[in-house]
């Protein structure tokens, strides 16, 4: 229920923002100035389908192949000052969700992250985008701990002088301790939405 009405009262916000500074087609200076502020929050995720083919049959039969489908999602709330013009550094927190998971077994892994992220604005709207942070992540009720780094490009479309719309492209590297002696890495290519508001000084 408190989840509930902490969403209402988002989207409630962002209706007010959006309704108060109504999409404007003439140009107008974009809200990327040094002293600004920035909040706001992106949807992440991923889908990939792989099968690995068994050439040993020592433990299977010949033609048993695994087909693993691998689902990510993430959801992290942004704030960010910018330092210089079009240069903003920020923290962002992360809830996540995904796994990978074949037709005989599944691996669903739910993570809470902290992260960093620097994005640099050009005027005609593109951004490149910069990102790091370490996170805690539960695997079949087992806690592991991980990091991350990685970047990307995207572009940025301002509704009005204080609403962007952007869309990123990250390529991304992992690497999860599941124990002292074990190491899990992954290389991920992710599209990121996100929905961001601008406000401070000019």
């Amino acid at each position: 229920m408190k989840t509930r009405l902490i969403l209402i009262y988002i989207i409630a916000f962002a209706t007010n923002i959006i309704a108060q500074n109504p999409i404007k087609t003439e140009p107008f200076e974009k809200p990327i100035n040094k002293g600004k502020w920035q909040i706001g929050g992106e949807i992440t995720g991923s889908y990939d389908e792989s099968t690995v083919y068994n050439n040993n049959t020592s433990n299977y039969s010949i033609g048993d192949d695994w087909e693993f489908k691998t689902l990510f999602l993430e959801v992290s709330p942004s704030i960010g000052k910018f330092i210089s013009n079009g240069l903003v550094i920020g923290i962002n927190p992360s809830l996540s969700y995904g796994g990978s998971f074949s037709k005989n077994s599944g691996s669903p892994s739910i993570g809470i992250g902290l992260g960093g992220y620097t994005k640099y604005y050009f005027n005609n709207g593109f951004l490149l985008n910069a990102l790091a942070g370490i996170g805690k992540y539960d695997a079949s009720f087992s806690f592991y701990n991980g990091f991350y780094l990685g970047g990307g490009v995207g572009y940025a479309y301002f509704l009005n002088p204080h609403v962007s719309l952007e869309g990123i492209i990250n390529y991304s590297h992992q690497r999860t301790l599941m124990t002292k002696q074990k190491i899990s890495q992954s290389n991920t290519c992710t599209f990121s939405a996100g929905l961001h508001f601008f406000f401070g000084r000019k």
